[in-house]
C-alpha cells in the first residue's frame, strides 16, 4: 500500500471516531487486530506492519493468550475513547489518539519494515514494537517520536504547483518522475500514471489536474485469467498492465476500499512465472499452512493406528475375560489340593 492508499483506508476508519477501542490482539509477528466499536457497530482494524492497514471483514483467528506487547496495549488502551484516526502528513503513517485515564497516541508505521509505537500525549515514546536506532532516525522508549517531514500534498494544488514549477516542459517519467515524487506525497506508480496523461507544460494546470486525479477514488482489483488478483489501486489507472507486470484479464470496482483490500489479499496471484509472490509474510503463512496440514495428517494417521489397537482389544475382550476366569479357577483348585 502507498501513501494515497493509506489516505483512503484511514478515511474509512474515521467512522469509528467517538467510539471505543475494545480489544487488541497480536495475531502473529507484525500482525495486529484492533476491535473498534462505535454506535453499536463493530469494526476490525487489521494492521500488517509495513504492508497493510485497513478495516477488514476477513479476520484471522486470534490467539487465546496475548503477547507481552499486546498485554501492554490492552492495559493502556482497552475501552479507551477513540478521539482521532488519521494519516500523518499524507505519509505511510497513521495515528490513533485515544483517551482513557490519560491520552495516548498510537502510531502505525507502514513504511520500511513497519512498527507500532505507543506514546503519551506529548509524543514521548512509552513502548515500541521494533526499536530503531539509526543515524537519521531513532525510535526508542523514552525518546520523542520523530514524525517524518511532510512532502507536498497532491490534494493541495498550490503546494504541488511550487514543486512542479522547476519541471515545466519536461516529461516526468523514469528518474525524473521518482525525483519529483519524493517532493510530492504521491507514490511513483500513481505519479507516473498521472504524468503520462497530463499536460505538464503548465505547472498550475498540472497541479489542479493532480488534485482532481487523487480526489476521484475508484477502488479496483485487477485479475489474471485464472481469477488470481494481480494488484489493486485507489484510483483508476490509465495503463494498469505497466504496473502489474502482466496484462489483467479483468477488473472489479468496489464501493469500499476495505472490501477492495480484503479481495486482493485473499486472492493475490501466487503461481506462475509472472505471478510469483514477493510478499515474505504471505510465503511464511503458506509455509506454516503446509506444516500444519502435514502435522494434522500425521496425527490422523497415528490416531487411526491407536483406534485399530483399541478395536482389536475390544473385539478380544470376551476371550481375555474367559481366560482370566479360567486361570483363577485353576489356581483355586490347585490351592485346595495342596491343602
Amino acid at each position: 500500500m502507498s501513501n494515497l492508499d493509506y489516505h483512503y483506508a484511514a478515511s474509512e476508519l474515521a467512522c469509528a471516531v467517538g467510539g471505543r477501542l475494545e480489544q487488541v490482539y497480536e495475531i502473529e509477528d507484525d500482525v495486529f487486530r484492533l476491535r473498534l466499536s462505535s454506535k453499536g457497530e463493530k469494526t476490525d482494524l487489521i494492521a500488517t506492519l509495513g504492508t497493510r492497514l485497513s478495516a477488514s471483514k476477513r479476520i484471522p483467528e486470534s490467539p487465546m493468550q496475548p503477547t507481552s506487547f499486546a498485554s501492554l496495549l490492552r492495559k493502556k488502551l482497552s475501552n479507551a475513547v477513540i478521539e482521532e484516526i488519521s494519516q500523518v502528513s499524507l505519509d505511510r503513517l497513521v495515528v490513533m489518539r485515544l483517551r482513557k485515564d490519560e491520552t495516548h497516541l498510537l502510531y502505525f508505521e507502514m513504511f520500511a519494515k513497519g512498527n507500532l509505537v505507543l506514546c503519551d500525549e506529548s509524543g514521548k515514546i512509552i513502548a515500541t514494537y521494533n526499536e530503531q536506532k539509526e543515524a537519521k532516525r531513532v525510535v526508542a522508549r523514552g525518546g520523542q517520536y520523530p514524525v517524518p517531514v511532510a512532502a507536498a500534498s497532491p490534494f493541495d494544488a498550490q503546494a504541488v504547483e511550487k514543486v512542479l514549477e522547476s519541471t515545466a516542459d519536461k516529461k516526468l517519467e523514469g528518474a525524473e518522475a521518482k525525483e519529483a515524487a519524493k517532493k510530492i506525497a504521491l507514490a511513483p506508480t500513481y505519479f507516473d500514471d498521472f504524468s503520462r496523461n497530463a499536460d505538464l507544460t503548465d505547472a498550475k494546470k498540472t497541479a489542479k489536474a493532480m488534485a482532481k486525479y487523487v480526489s476521484e477514488p475508484r477502488f479496483f482489483v485487477y485479475y489474471d485469467a485464472e481469477g488470481g488478483a494481480l494488484g489493486f489501486s485507489a484510483v483508476k489507472l490509465f495503463e494498469p498492465a505497466k504496473y502489474l507486470k502482466a496484462e489483467p484479464a479483468s477488473s472489479k470496482v468496489f464501493d469500499k476500499f476495505a472490501d477492495c483490500l480484503d479481495e486482493y489479499y485473499s486472492k493475490a496471484a501466487i503461481s506462475g512465472p509472472a505471478k510469483k509472490s514477493k510478499n515474505a509474510k504471505l510465503e511464511k503463512l503458506l509455509k506454516q499452512k503446509e506444516i500444519q496440514e502435514n502435522s494434522i495428517s500425521e496425527a490422523l494417521t497415528a490416531a487411526d493406528g491407536l483406534q485399530a489397537v483399541g478395536d482389536a482389544i475390544y473385539l478380544a475382550f470376551d476371550k481375555v475375560e474367559d481366560a482370566i476366569e479360567k486361570a483363577k479357577k485353576e489356581r483355586k483348585n490347585k490351592i485346595e489340593i495342596e491343602v
